[in-house]
């Protein structure tokens, strides 16, 4: 038998170019991949979809089943606060809990039928729901700020309450002289602000709470094309056609197997990625997406070296795919709290496309 080596006339890349044509040619006719170029479409859209919630989010929603004195005053408070957050008072509390759940609100709080009627009558445990998702990471603060605005309202039912059982009798005068001096406490400059110089010096923060689902699928989902082209070795009766070349054109082979068997998916998905709303724009895109691509050839075709059976090469291949998910800002950053992982994403080749 003839093996086809290297030569030093420079015809190495032809060999690649023909070995590219007819994989390509035999995977265009091949259904599973217009199957795996449908289903990473599909995905695609899906997570397009899915709104991933900001970490610089600050609006809270507020919605009163019905509209008594205190849901209002206490409403309006929270509306003119000076707080970080911007509270938005909604009319429909249905589309509340769905901003809440995409993630367009932090969390929001929904105040009962009979709110101020168990303020009055002092039963105000869990008379106000508050809704929030899982990714919601200021909730507590909200909570007090809301908290806060209440007891200003609530403290005036305190003081009369205390008034008359200080004194045993209730006196008009004297009840508006104490509400006048709490006024005054509540408004009042309790904090001197000093505002010191910014030092420039220092490095500024980078917000690290930034992930990219559709990009991040995209690119896991190529890994995983491209590894899995390497399962034909564990075909059983199957011929391994990498054992006609020798070791140095055995790895070049599947170098060129693995960027015939993505070419399809990857064309159609970078399309479609220049379309959604989460695109980062044709160059960054493009650049981005070329060393991926390049890495992540070599990438896996040496990692799937490693696993010695078809048990573990499939083994290997879900681990891969779960820490490609894990480690790379897919759907979170980890690296917004574990620093080093900013880092460590590089080791695999979906760190440099997200």
């Amino acid at each position: 038998m003839e093996t086809v080596g290297f030569d030093e006339n420079g015809e190495c890349m032809q060999k690649v170019i023909i070995w590219y044509r007819l994989l390509l040619k035999r995977n265009t006719k091949q259904i599973t991949a217009w199957l795996m170029t449908a289903a990473l479409l599909l995905l695609l859209l899906v997570v397009q979809g899915i709104h991933m919630p900001s970490g610089k989010t600050m609006t809270i929603g507020l919605y009163c089943e019905q509209d008594g004195n205190m849901e209002r005053t206490l409403c309006e408070d929270l509306e003119n606060s000076h707080s970080r957050f911007a509270f938005v008072n909604y009319q429909d509390k249905e589309q509340m809990y769905k901003e809440v759940q995409s993630g367009k609100l932090e969390c929001g709080f929904l105040m009962q039928s009979d709110f101020t009627e168990r303020v009055r009558q002092d039963n105000w445990k869990k008379c106000v729901t508050y809704i929030a998702n899982p990714f919601t990471t200021k909730g507590e603060v909200a909570k007090e700020t809301f908290f806060a605005a209440f007891f200003k309202e609530y403290s005036g039912k305190l003081l009369a309450q205390s008034e008359k059982e200080i004194f045993t009798t209730q006196d008009k005068k004297r009840l508006e002289k104490m509400q006048k001096s709490s006024d005054d406490f509540l408004q009042s400059d309790f904090f001197y602000t000093d505002i010191v110089p910014v030092d420039t010096k220092v490095k500024k923060v980078q917000d690290n709470h930034d992930a990219y689902p559709v990009q991040g699928i995209f690119a896991v989902f190529l890994l995983g094309i491209m590894y899995f082209a390497n399962a034909k070795r564990y075909e059983p009766k199957g011929i391994w056609v990498q054992h006609a070349f020798p070791n140095r054109e055995r790895f070049l082979f599947a170098c060129v197997q693995e960027l015939a068997a993505v070419t399809i998916p990857a064309v159609v998905g970078f399309v479609l990625l220049l379309f959604v709303p989460q695109s980062r724009g044709l160059g960054q895109e493009l650049l981005s997406f070329v060393i991926f691509l390049v890495y992540a050839i070599i990438w896996t075709a040496l990692y799937a070296k490693i696993p010695s059976s078809a048990e573990g090469f499939l083994a290997y291949g879900i681990v891969m795919m779960a820490i490609a998910v894990i480690m790379c800002p897919v759907f979170w950053n980890v690296g917004a709290y574990i620093p080093v992982m900013r880092y460590l994403k590089y080791l695999i080749p979906v760190g440099v496309y997200v």
